[in-house]
């Protein structure tokens, strides 16, 4: 995927996890065990998905460098050259 693409999703999903996490510790102490269960699990799920665009524009981001120091090298090797030699009769 596009990093551009995969960093917009990253921002709502962390929008959507801060959102969360302040209805959680703005509401625990009016709610019940299960209530508080089920947000804890929500959150969770947020986590999860922030994790895992996370992930994603990590390995994009290191493929895209790797990419960029392959192409480093093979320019390099092409503008190396020996000098010359004379032979001595």
């Amino acid at each position: 995927m596009d990093i551009d693409i995969l960093k917009a999703k990253r921002k709502s999903l962390r929008a959507a996890f801060t959102v969360c996490c302040n209805g959680i510790s703005n509401r625990i102490e009016t709610l019940g065990n299960n209530e508080v269960n089920a947000l804890y699990k929500k959150l969770q799920d947020k986590f999860s998905r922030l994790e895992t665009t996370q992930e994603e524009i990590s390995e994009t981001s290191q493929e895209k460098t790797i990419l960029v120091l392959e192409e480093n090298i093979a320019v390099e090797k092409r503008k190396f050259k020996l000098p010359k030699l004379e032979l001595r009769k």
